[in-house]
């Protein structure tokens, strides 16, 4: 909250240029990092999805929400199919 709180324009522009291949590289780290903490914890994944995709990509604070929010879903419904097929849901 302290970051978006000092820096008054973040999130406010979209940038237009494609990735570079740090940036890709980065997005793999940030993905397997994410990924462990989504596995192991759960709840926060969408929030730390956008502050990654607004800090690191530039995106505006709506396109990284609605981006958040697909991917969380989309790993959910990717581990609803692995584990409900071997009765691992509680």
């Amino acid at each position: 909250m302290s970051y978006t709180f000092l820096k008054k324009d973040l999130g406010q522009i979209q940038r237009t240029a494609k990735l570079t291949r740090k940036e890709t590289l980065w997005g793999l780290f940030f993905g397997a990092l994410i990924g462990f903490y989504d596995g192991i914890f759960g709840p926060g994944t969408g929030s730390l999805l956008a502050f990654i995709f607004v800090r690191f990509y530039g995106y505006d604070f709506l396109t990284a929400n609605a981006s958040g929010k697909v991917i969380n879903t989309t790993t959910n419904f990717a581990a609803l199919t692995f584990f409900v097929p071997h009765g691992h849901v509680v």
